[in-house]
């Protein structure tokens, strides 16, 4: 960038008024805010950030679950686990299933190629009209997968950004040949880039649960490496307006992240950013 641009100073208590949401032809939804140089993706509901809240509550508890139930080799109640994260989709879905987007072009350019990729799965599976009861459930469970991936990634940029930064860092190569290794490794980029104890430790889980699964269920592997494979990386790159986001968060006392590896004075130098004075 050849010419510096402002961000406002957070820590000085500056009120940031949002004024109405823009929808341009080409997608999305962008929020214009007072005094920044970019408007903000998306426009946040409080209702439904409340209700994302509740759901994502659920996540650490049961990755905690889950890495006890391994450790002393409790298979039962990993069956039991899973029966009940099945319940917690079902019904996480269909309580965001209407507070997500009545046009999927609504979304962000990122989410929007999570959408597409994710749309492809459920095609597959609803494209056989007699198809038997139990293909019928696993359409249910990728349609509520779908949308809870895509209204959380959509209403909360802490997860986008980060599902962004990982998906980013895949090596499509590598996940072909050694799917269990290329998804532990960014994994791994995840734990070292979290600056917060208990979010590292959230990933830590969440690499131990996932080689656990891919290495008894071969088909679950084979199925999320069709999935990733079809992600054109392009369309999930950050750009501009996501790391000035991203440096307004770090100056919001919410440098929770180091995002592409970076740190907010990184981001700052390198994007031609200034705080102002």
């Amino acid at each position: 960038m050849s010419n510096s641009i402002q961000l406002p100073d957070i820590a000085n208590n500056e009120e940031f008024p949002a004024e109405p949401p823009i929808t341009p032809i080409g997608g999305g939804v962008f929020t214009p805010i007072q005094n920044w140089a970019y408007p903000y993706k998306g426009h946040p509901m409080e209702v439904t950030v409340e209700v994302l809240a509740a759901i994502k509550g659920v996540i650490p508890m049961g990755l905690r679950f889950i890495e006890l139930s391994i450790k002393h080799l409790n298979l039962l109640a990993l069956l039991d686990i899973k029966n009940t994260y099945y319940e917690k989709l079902e019904y996480g879905g269909k309580i965001l299933a209407a507070r997500q987007p009545h046009n999927p072009k609504r979304y962000g350019r990122a989410v929007r190629e999570i959408y597409r990729v994710l749309t492809i799965q459920v095609d597959k599976i609803n494209s056989d009209p007699n198809a038997p009861l139990l293909i019928r459930k696993l359409w249910c469970i990728f349609y509520n997968i779908r949308t809870i991936i895509c209204v959380l990634c959509e209403w909360d940029n802490a997860y986008r950004y980060r599902v962004q930064d990982v998906l980013t860092e895949l090596d499509m190569v590598n996940l072909c040949k050694h799917p269990i290794k290329e998804l532990r490794r960014v994994l791994s980029i995840m734990v070292e880039r979290e600056n917060r104890g208990h979010k590292k430790k959230l990933w830590q889980r969440a690499k131990l649960a996932l080689t656990f699964f891919l290495l008894v269920n071969p088909k679950i592997k084979n199925k999320i490496v069709e999935i990733l494979s079809e992600i054109n990386k392009e369309e999930i790159q950050f750009e501009d307006d996501d790391w000035y986001c991203i440096c307004m968060r770090g100056f919001d006392g919410k440098n929770d992240y180091n995002f592409g590896g970076l740190t907010t004075e990184q981001i700052l130098k390198w994007k031609n950013f200034e705080k102002r004075n």
